[in-house]
């Protein structure tokens, strides 16, 4: 990652940063290509669960679950027309303890 990235905005970790920081966290063990076709199928494993309506536990990351919306009258605003919003399903995350701890023991506040 350039200086310029970390510029535009420190607070995003791009795809290249992950995996590079995959491949240190093997120490060095696996290559870039490698380490970009485990972090590949580990997203594509967690968007299957996902999209079946599965619920994937992290004991130190947390959980992502899917609920289902049901249902709803609801109205525009502008022309006061009234319409009916289909159910829709939506991702949830719930942050574990572990995660909650560590966020805020660093306590890295930019805002």
């Amino acid at each position: 990652m350039t200086e310029q990235d970390k510029k535009k905005n420190p607070r995003i970790i791009k795809l290249k940063e992950f995996v590079e920081r995959v491949q240190k966290a093997y120490d060095g063990h696996i290559s870039l290509v490698n380490a970009k076709k485990l972090t590949d199928a580990v997203f594509l494993v967690l968007h299957d669960a996902l999209v079946e309506g599965r619920e994937f536990h992290h004991r130190k990351i947390g959980r992502f679950k899917t609920i289902t919306l049901k249902e709803q009258e609801r109205f525009n605003p502008k022309t006061r027309e009234k319409f009916m919003r289909q159910k829709v399903r939506k991702v949830r995350f719930k942050p574990s303890p572990h995660l909650v701890e560590d966020v805020n023991v660093n306590k890295v506040f930019d805002d």
